[in-house]
């Protein structure tokens, strides 16, 4: 029996083109399509949609809310995110969620198929062309939570410091030693987070989320 997908898209000419390839060039139909989540969550227990296709950024919702949304409204409805996400951490979001399926929107029509035919079957599908990308940031990730994992407590809370853009004298004073040790902590720092000056420090604990701006 065919699947019967709603589209959710900001854009009307996106919308008309999947359902235009969608009821014409394949096996799927579209019964529904909608500009954003809050007209679909209106007629969402009264439809029969088996699988959403959703851009990422709507204006009213993000993608991994949207996919919450929907799991707890209907757990066997499918969702799949068909969009060109950006952000690596936003990317690296979506691959560990409930998702059911990404496709980038540079893909060609094959690889929707290909992801709606494997999440039909139950198997989660993920746009090889963009997997390099995941997998280098979890390498990043796996290799960064290592070199973490070497510093004291002490040291995470002088590297916090650094991040802050503070001086080995309010450093010192912040944490009630002497610049001497302070100088010590950071030689010590910089040889176990593999950098070699403070700025190179502060960027690494910004960019692994040891510190917050």
């Amino acid at each position: 029996m065919s699947q019967a997908i709603t589209i959710i898209d900001p854009s009307t000419i996106v919308r008309q083109g999947l359902v235009h390839l969608i009821n014409n060039k394949t096996d799927y139909h579209v019964i529904s399509d909608y500009d954003n989540s809050y007209r679909l969550f209106e007629r969402f227990e009264s439809d029969d949609t088996d699988i959403v296709i959703a851009e990422y950024y709507l204006p009213d919702i993000n993608g991994l809310d949207l996919i919450r949304s929907i799991k707890s409204k209907n757990s066997f409805t499918k969702a799949l995110i068909l969009s060109n996400i950006s952000s690596d951490s936003e990317l690296i979001k979506l691959y560990q969620s409930d998702y059911d399926g990404y496709v980038s929107k540079a893909s060609g029509l094959n690889i929707l198929v290909r992801a709606l035919d494997s999440i039909t079957r139950g198997v989660r599908y993920f746009d090889p062309s963009v997997l390099p990308r995941v997998n280098k940031v979890l390498l990043e990730n796996d290799n960064h939570n290592n070199l973490i994992s070497k510093l004291t407590k002490r040291e995470k809370q002088i590297l916090n410091c650094v991040a802050s853009g503070m001086s080995n004298k309010e450093i010192a004073f912040e944490c009630n030693i002497s610049e001497r040790t302070v100088k010590n902590h950071l030689s010590s720092i910089f040889l176990k987070i593999e950098v070699s000056d403070r700025t190179q420090a502060a960027v690494f604990a910004i960019r692994t989320g040891l510190t917050e701006l």
